[in-house]
Order: structure tokens, then sequence, then C-alpha cells
């Protein structure tokens, strides 16, 4: 399995049209929607659209969220380009060189199954935890495979 969902060129065709504007380096979450062609209404639609880009647009270390609190929780208001983002879209020189493994899968505890995801740089890897939940859903089809976001663990059931 590749290390991306998407290929880094692939994910720079879906950045450029986000940001079309070459003066500017942040983007709305609105402006984000409407260049990226989606109807303004379907609100749950476009949160899962926004999900799926950004997990792709994060591998590649093309963009960070724009947050601000709102009711004692970060809300994510836009997106900016990191400088990764800005060489992608040709905004400043430089060379996008390949990203190092971003986590690495550590057994924690082998009587109890549990797994634990590394992080060991700030750009996320789903595709790990997909990895290896689907791993282990394989080898032990009847139990149910658990993955605990805070703690950052994949454990047997």
């Amino acid at each position: 399995m590749s290390k991306y969902l998407l290929t880094q060129d692939t994910t720079i065709k879906h950045l450029k049209p986000l940001f079309p504007d070459a003066a500017k380096n942040t983007i709305t979450l609105q402006e984000m929607y409407v260049n990226g062609g989606r109807n303004l209404a379907e609100e749950k639609k476009n949160r899962t659209w926004y999900k799926n880009q950004m997990m792709y647009l994060r591998q590649h270390g093309f963009v960070e969220a724009i947050k601000k609190k709102k009711n004692g929780k970060d809300v994510v208001i836009g997106l900016e380009l990191t400088e990764r983002g800005k060489i992608a879209l040709g905004r400043i020189q430089g060379e996008l060189k390949p990203l190092q493994e971003n986590h690495t899968l550590v057994q924690k505890n082998e009587a109890q199954e549990k797994h634990e995801v590394k992080k060991t740089n700030e750009i996320p890897q789903v595709e790990v935890v997909i990895q290896v939940m689907t791993r282990l859903k394989s080898d032990n089809p009847n139990q149910k495979i658990v993955y605990d976001i805070n703690g950052g663990t994949v454990s047997i059931q």
C-alpha cells in the first residue's frame, strides 16, 4: 500500500482550485467550499468533503487549519498554506522534498494485543491506523477492533 492515499501531484491538483488567488495564502471555510464547487446549502456533505480534503492536503503538508474558540471549542474557520503548499503552487521558490515517515507502529502490550501509533512529526498518517486496524481485523475476524483517538491506541476487544 502506498504511503499516501493520493500522490503528491494529484493532491496539488486538488489544492490549486482551492487557492486560485496567488496573492492570498489563506481562505475561509466558505471560500474553500465555493472554490471547490460545493453547494453551500449542503452543510453535512460539505463537512464530510472538507474532512476528506484535509486528510490529503495535510498528509502532504500543504495546509493547516485556521481555528478559533467558539463556546470553548476549537472551530475551523479557514485554511492557510504552509511553506510546502506555497512551493507546490509556485508562490515561493523551493524544492518539494519527500516527507519523512510520519508514524511508527509500536507493539505496546503483547498480552492485550494493544498497538500504539506514535507521532514522529506534525503531519498525521491516517492510513497507518487504517492499515493496522485492517490487518488486526483480518487476523481476528470475530473480534472488535477499536481506535482510541485520544490515546493513539488500536486494541482488540
